[in-house]
């Protein structure tokens, strides 16, 4: 604060009042990431292959064939049809009488028959389990956690 009064002026005063620089500092920062492997954890499956037997039923069909003999006059031919679980395959055959006559001289019947069969197979299983591991750094040994479900 300056008095008007005061008529004797410090050269301290003077060389401030002419022109004494500050530097105006700044600062800047600069951040960045990295990535640092702290651990790790691994997942594989390993496949085993065992055998084994295995029960099971081996369906076998087989045709059984009866023919039967039918001497039976009709009046038009007609194609194979099917009863029930028989297929009826019809044979015909024309006799000479005073007229011509058509008759059903036999009919095929053929029945499917199933038959189950208990059977032991031998067959190969492929079974497949995970394995997770685990360490804590770099310089560690993979170790087996136990995860199961």
């Amino acid at each position: 604060m300056i008095h008007e009064d005061d008529t004797k002026h410090d050269s301290r005063d003077q060389e401030n009042t002419q022109g004494t620089t500050i530097p105006v500092v700044q600062e800047f920062l600069d951040i960045s990431k990295r990535t640092v492997e702290t651990g790790a954890v691994r997942v594989r499956t390993v496949t085993e292959d065992e055998i084994v037997k295995v029960e099971t039923e081996r369906r076998s069909r087989t045709a059984k064939i009866e023919r039967r003999p039918r001497d039976v006059r009709v009046d038009a031919e007609y194609d194979p049809h099917q009863e029930g679980d028989e297929w009826v395959v019809p044979v015909f055959e024309y006799k000479p009488v005073v007229t011509m006559q058509l008759f059903l001289k036999e009919e095929i019947r053929i029945t499917s028959e199933i038959e189950n069969i208990p059977e032991v197979a031998v067959v190969p299983l492929r079974r497949q389990h995970v394995v997770i591991e685990r360490r804590e750094s770099d310089s560690d040994d993979w170790r087996e956690v136990d995860a199961k479900p």
